[in-house]
C-alpha cells in the first residue's frame, strides 16, 4: 500500500514502528494497522483494516493546521473543545474541521467556534470579558436563600431554602417560627378553663420539590411536604392549651418563582397546609456555579 501526505519527507509510523518517509509505499499484512505521519511538531494519525477484498491500495494523511491562541494577557487558560490545553500565548496543532475554544483568565472568558482548514490564518487573538448571565446559569448553579413567611393567621416564620438547578433541578426547604410551646401544650379537654386571652402558635414546615427553568433568569418550583400550625392558649394556671379550631396538620404543598441572576436568587412562593391555610414566603440569597 501507498501512505502519501500533502508534502514529501513526512515520517511514517507503523503500529509504532519507524517504516520511512512519504510518500511510501509498503506491505501490510491484513488486519487492523494505526498509521501514524509527524511533521515536526505535528502529527496525522489514521488506523487502516487491511483485507483481502481491499482494493485500495494508496492513501492520504491529512494534518491538520498550526494556530497560534493568544489573547490580551499572556498566562490566560485556553481550553479546546471542552479540556485545558495551555496557557497564551500557544501554539496548538488543530485536526481539521470545527473547534470550539475558550480562553478564561478567571471570570473572564471568550469563547470562539473556529473552522480549521487549509486556508487558516496562523493566529487567533482572543480578548476574555466577563460572561453574559445566560452563559454564567447554562453551566448550572447552587442556591441558598434566607427565607421569612407570613400568613394572616396571623402567623410568621423564618427559615432557609437550598437547591441545585440547570435546566431542571431540585431544592428543600425548611421554616419554622421557633415557639415550640405547641408540643408542650397540657390536655384538658375534659374539664373546664380559664382562659387568660394571650395565644401562641407552633409553626414547622419541611418541603422538597422539582425546579425547571421558564427562561432567561426565571425558574418555577413546586413541592410538597409536612407542616403544622399549632395554635395554644394560655390558661389562668400558666399552662398551654391546643386551640384546635386553628390548629392545622398535615401535608405541606408550595409552588412559586425564583429569580436567578449572577450571584443574587431571590424567591416567592406560596405555601398551604391542608388547603386551610395559606401563606406567602419571601427568600433572598446567593448562587455559585
Amino acid at each position: 500500500m501507498t501512505i502519501k501526505t500533502d508534502q514529501s519527507g513526512d515520517k511514517i509510523y507503523v503500529d509504532g514502528n519507524y517504516v520511512g518517509t512519504t510518500p511510501l509505499t509498503t506491505n501490510l499484512g491484513y488486519g487492523k494497522h494505526d498509521i501514524k505521519a509527524t511533521r515536526g511538531t505535528q502529527t496525522a494519525v489514521k488506523t487502516v483494516d487491511v483485507k483481502t477484498t481491499t482494493v485500495r491500495d494508496e492513501f492520504v494523511l491529512a494534518f491538520g493546521k498550526m494556530i497560534k491562541i493568544n489573547s490580551s494577557q499572556n498566562g490566560d487558560d485556553i481550553y479546546v473543545d471542552g479540556k485545558k490545553v495551555g496557557k497564551t500565548p500557544m501554539d496548538i496543532d488543530f485536526s481539521l474541521g470545527k473547534h470550539e475554544v475558550e480562553v478564561r483568565r478567571g471570570k473572564l472568558y471568550e469563547t470562539r467556534t473556529l473552522q480549521i482548514s487549509k486556508n487558516n490564518y496562523g493566529s487567533c487573538y482572543f480578548i476574555p470579558k466577563k460572561e453574559p448571565l445566560e452563559k454564567y446559569l447554562s453551566r448550572g448553579v447552587n442556591f441558598i436563600t434566607l427565607n421569612a413567611a407570613y400568613s394572616v393567621a396571623p402567623q410568621t416564620s423564618f427559615g432557609f431554602t437550598f437547591g441545585s438547578v440547570k435546566e431542571a433541578g431540585w431544592f428543600v426547604s425548611a421554616m419554622s417560627n421557633f415557639d415550640f410551646v405547641g408540643f408542650n401544650t397540657i390536655d384538658k379537654s375534659y374539664e373546664e378553663v380559664i382562659l387568660t386571652g394571650n395565644a401562641k402558635s407552633t409553626r414547622i414546615s419541611v418541603t422538597g420539590g422539582l425546579v425547571a427553568k421558564i427562561g432567561g433568569p426565571v425558574y418555577f418550583k413546586a413541592g410538597a411536604g409536612c407542616g403544622m400550625i399549632l395554635r395554644c392558649c394560655e390558661t389562668a394556671s400558666g399552662d398551654y392549651v391546643e386551640y384546635m379550631p386553628n390548629t392545622y396538620k398535615g401535608v405541606d404543598l408550595t409552588a412559586g418563582l425564583q429569580l436567578n441572576l449572577r450571584n443574587l436568587t431571590i424567591g416567592i412562593d406560596a405555601v398551604t397546609t391542608n388547603f386551610q391555610m395559606m401563606e406567602i414566603k419571601l427568600g433572598i440569597g446567593f448562587n455559585w456555579n
